[in-house]
């Protein structure tokens, strides 16, 4: 990735479960186990997906950065953090429920007015 010419970072996707063909790789790209692991998601509801796949990490040897970030925490009531063992990560959005209206009703209520745009709208 561009990020990695400018920095030494591994960039690697880490998926749900071991490939069922080939050596059966957890990991997609260039991990360098010396370097500590960002954890980013696109979506955070409970955590379980992202406490599983960074305690998998750790079960790798791989060192986790003490924050994590996602696009959006969809639980309002859910914990930032995660546990990892005996590691506390706290995870960082950049948006949460809250920032969006998805029923109609619910646009016209936070934004005081009704939908300037076409396509669908539940």
């Amino acid at each position: 990735t561009a990020i990695q010419a400018l920095y030494p970072v591994s960039g690697f996707v880490i998926k749900k479960k071991a490939k069922a063909y080939g050596i059966g790789n957890w990991l997609e790209g260039v991990v360098h186990d010396d370097l500590p692991v960002l954890l980013v998601d696109d979506v955070k509801g409970y955590g379980k997906t992202l406490t599983k796949q960074a305690n998998r990490l750790a079960e790798f040897g791989l060192e986790l950065v003490d924050t994590a970030f996602c696009v959006v925490a969809c639980q309002k009531t859910s914990s930032p953090n995660i546990n990892v063992g005996a590691q506390r990560i706290f995870v960082e959005s950049l948006f949460t429920a809250d920032d969006f209206a998805r029923m109609y009703g619910e646009y016209v209520g936070k934004y005081g007015k009704t939908p300037q745009f076409n396509g669908t709208l539940v």
